[in-house]
C-alpha cells in the first residue's frame, strides 16, 4: 500500500538533513539479498529500512503521520520510499487464508487480495476512499 503527499521533499534537502544527523547506520543489504534468494518474505520485510526516513520525517512531519496510519492499519512494515514523501506499507492479511482468497483463479485471487488489503487499510487507518488519489498494484 502506498500513501503519498502533495507536498514534496527534494532528495538534496533530505540528504543534507541526513548528513547533519551524523549517525551510524547498519547496512542490511546482505540480509535482504539472502532473504530474497531464500524466498523468505518475513525476513526480507524485516530487513527493509530506509536511512533517510528520520530526515524525511523532520522535513515533512506528515510522513510520520502516514507511517503511523499504515502501522495502525496492520501492515507488517511501513517505510519511507526514497527521500519521501511516499510511504510504503507491506500488508499481509493471512486471516483470509489460502492462496486463492476464496476465488477460483489466481487472477481473481490477486484482485480479491488487493480489495481486502485496501478495505483493511481504509477501515483501520480512518482514511476514506475519497482520501486516496490512486492505488497502484502489480505482480
Amino acid at each position: 500500500m502506498l500513501i503519498t503527499e502533495k507536498a514534496s521533499i527534494t532528495a538534496r534537502a533530505c540528504y543534507k538533513k541526513f548528513d547533519q544527523r551524523k549517525k551510524e547506520y547498519i547496512p542490511l543489504t546482505a540480509k535482504a539479498v539472502t532473504a530474497l534468494y531464500d524466498d523468505n518474505d518475513n525476513e526480507l520485510i524485516a530487513s527493509l529500512k530506509n536511512d533517510l526516513s528520520n530526515a524525511a520525517c523532520e522535513l515533512l512531519p506528515q510522513i510520520k503521520f502516514n507511517l503511523c496510519a499504515l502501522n495502525k492499519a496492520g501492515v507488517g512494515k511501513a517505510i519511507v520510499a526514497g527521500s519521501g514523501p511516499t510511504v510504503i506499507g507491506f500488508y499481509d492479511d493471512k486471516k483470509n487464508g489460502g492462496d486463492r482468497f476464496g476465488q477460483d483463479t489466481f487472477e481473481k485471487a490477486e484482485s480479491e487480495m488487493q480489495r481486502i488489503a485496501f478495505d483493511g487499510v481504509l477501515t483501520k487507518s480512518g482514511y476514506k476512499a475519497g482520501d486516496i488519489g490512486a492505488v497502484f498494484a502489480g505482480d
